[in-house]
């Protein structure tokens, strides 16, 4: 009778009609908030001939207003005669303003005490005829956010500059002297653009803590480098670490390890495999040769041999290649499977209690793991990479697909991650070799420096694209280990040991999904509403992801609860702590998710 019931009421669900609530938003386009320098900028003058020294220059300084980055543009002006005078020119695209839609300026910026004045010029151009809007302000005494409306800016008959926008060629800001020496900080220049209407959906959730579906193991590790190492130091960024409650913390012995000589390398990684042990971590380590003749010539197999004893004890997990199809080893399946039978061999006769995984591919190539199923002796563990993308030019519907899919959105022939574990017990039976995605992140594109190219790596749509995968793999895999766990643009810390959006995400996944933890069915009438329910010993929990670029009203009615002492809401953030409420007992809790938001609701026991 439960099922049936069940069943209806997510038919119910699935009639009912989806009701928006429309609200105007604003946001802003960027133009300058000197992160990269000055470059942006031009400085015009008109100075005494006699003169040797610039009259205007620009610098950056890490004096910046609240909530802002990490560097702003510091204006200088030397003391200028009548007649003289400056102008620090930024271009301008009014094209694209018009497009977006933009309604004024706006920046913060602070002074140095003095009464001075400066124009803010907005320079049009149409057909070869300039026209200038100008408007005066002294720059305030502390930090001020500053907002002009277009009608702000005027010419010399008083005709606002608004209708003018999409001819904009240039932004000065000017002082003609005589003056003092002066300078002022500006910073976060940017113009506020109209934001067309978003639709609030109204989405239903049914959760039956009755019907269990599968035990869950799956949690996330993280890949380690020796940045993340010396946070271990730390104590408040170990704490942070801690509170993630990561499951594998793998580390690649490359280049930047191999470059040291084997003894000192070797004492930095069992330190590290120690620590990581004494946060419950378990110390997984990826050897792969580093040039192709290394396997031939036996090289590889004796650093193996090295690695596997030196660490013995403290790391027992190992795994063999890193994308061996690709350069610089551009191996076949055939030659990989080989050197990993023997390799695997000679290390389980170093400790029978080592496992040894592999292959570590970039994708679930379909006809590449066909051979090396075939070829190569059963792996303890099957390991594999997961980037949603391989280029910045994929739409946010595009990589949320990627994760809801668990394909990446550009690689061919590709088995979906989730039905690996199907395949993975029927080559090995009866119970199948356990999956584990040992490099992970929503997009794989870097910079010549290493740094992702793409901020969605990392900011809020980054992390509701770690929880959708998680929700995706929960119950088919056993680790999903995040690259990588701080700095560089990467990190769930950045480079000071601060969380960032994804580190919340993955703090959402481990805590209210530990292994163990038993899955339950759920259903919703919004197809981009993402849902994992799941019981523990202490609370029955829902995590609920909004892939879609829609705000939601949610109604979530649980079933088959019988004691129930409080519920907790959290909603994620961006950087900062989740936003936390508690409610009294009801089998019927209504949450706000923003768009791409996550939130997880216990049902506490």
């Amino acid at each position: 009778m439960r099922k049936k019931g069940f069943r209806f009421l997510f038919l119910a669900t699935l009639a009912m009609v989806k009701s928006v609530a429309w609200s105007m938003q604003q946001e802003v386009m960027m133009l300058e908030n000197f992160e990269h320098g000055t470059k942006q900028w031009l400085i015009q003058t008109k100075q005494a001939e006699n003169s040797d020294l610039p009259l205007a220059h620009l610098a950056t300084t890490s004096l910046t207003p609240p909530n802002g980055g990490k560097q702003a543009g510091l204006f200088f002006g030397r003391r200028a005669g009548k007649g003289e005078w400056v102008s620090f020119v930024l271009l301008l695209e009014g094209a694209k303003l018009s497009a977006r839609k933009a309604q004024g300026l706006t920046f913060w910026w602070v002074g140095d005490g003095t009464q001075s004045s400066l124009r803010f010029v907005l320079v049009a151009e149409n057909q070869g005829v300039k026209r200038s809007f100008k408007v005066e302000l002294s720059p305030p005494q502390t930090w001020q956010q500053v907002k002009l409306g277009w009608d702000a800016f005027r010419d010399e008959v008083g005709t606002p500059v608004t209708v003018f926008v999409h001819y904009l060629k240039e932004l000065r800001i000017e002082r003609s002297g005589p003056f003092h020496p002066f300078f002022f900080i500006l910073d976060e220049l940017a113009v506020e653009i109209e934001v067309p209407p978003v639709p609030k959906v109204s989405v239903r959730v049914v959760v039956d803590f009755q019907q269990e579906q599968a035990t869950n193991l799956l949690r996330w590790g993280t890949f380690w480098d020796e940045k993340a190492i010396s946070l271990l130091q730390d104590q408040s960024a170990r704490k942070k670490i801690a509170d993630l409650r990561l499951s594998w913390a793998r580390i690649f012995l490359n280049e930047s390890f191999v470059s040291r000589d084997f003894e000192s390398s070797a004492k930095l990684v069992q330190s590290w495999a120690f620590q990581v042990q004494r946060l419950n971590m378990v110390p997984v380590v990826t050897l792969s040769p580093l040039k192709p003749e290394d396997l031939p010539s036996g090289a590889f197999q004796q650093q193996v041999n090295f690695w596997v004893q030196r660490l013995f004890p403290l790391v027992k997990l190992y795994e063999l290649f890193y994308r061996p199809s690709e350069p610089p080893l551009q191996l076949k399946p055939e030659t990989t499977a080989i050197y990993f039978s023997a390799l695997k061999e000679t290390m389980k006769q170093i400790s029978p209690t080592i496992q040894v995984g592999g292959w570590g591919e970039r994708g679930a190539w379909r006809q590449r793991l066909q051979i090396l199923f075939t070829k190569a002796t059963r792996p303890d563990f099957f390991s594999l990479h997961f980037y949603g993308a391989y280029n910045i030019s994929v739409s946010n519907d595009e990589l949320m697909q990627a994760a809801k899919e668990t394909v990446s959105v550009d690689l061919p022939d590709q088995v979906p991650l989730n039905r690996l574990d199907e395949w993975l017990r029927q080559l090995y039976p009866p119970s199948g070799v356990t999956l584990q995605v040992t490099e992970c992140a929503p997009i794989a594109v870097r910079t010549k420096d290493g740094n992702p190219a793409d901020e969605r790596v990392s900011n809020e749509l980054g992390a509701t694209w770690l929880a959708a995968f998680f929700i995706q793999m929960a119950g088919k895999g056993e680790n999903l280990v995040y690259y990588k766990l701080a700095g560089d643009g990467w990190g769930l810390l950045d480079d000071a040991g601060e969380p960032q959006p994804t580190y919340w995400s993955v703090w959402a996944c481990n805590t209210y999904f530990p292994t163990g933890s038993t899955l339950v069915l759920a259903a919703t009438n919004f197809a981009p509403m993402l849902l994992l329910a799941g019981k523990t010993s202490t609370a029955n929990n829902v995590l609920l992801v909004n892939t879609s670029d829609k705000d939601t009203d949610i109604s979530l009615e649980a079933i088959g609860l019988e004691k129930v002492r409080t519920i907790r809401i959290r909603v994620l953030n961006g950087k900062v702590s989740p936003s936390y409420a508690e409610i009294s007992p009801t089998f019927l809790v209504r949450v706000k998710l923003p768009a791409y938001g996550i939130g997880v609701v216990q049902f506490v026991l």
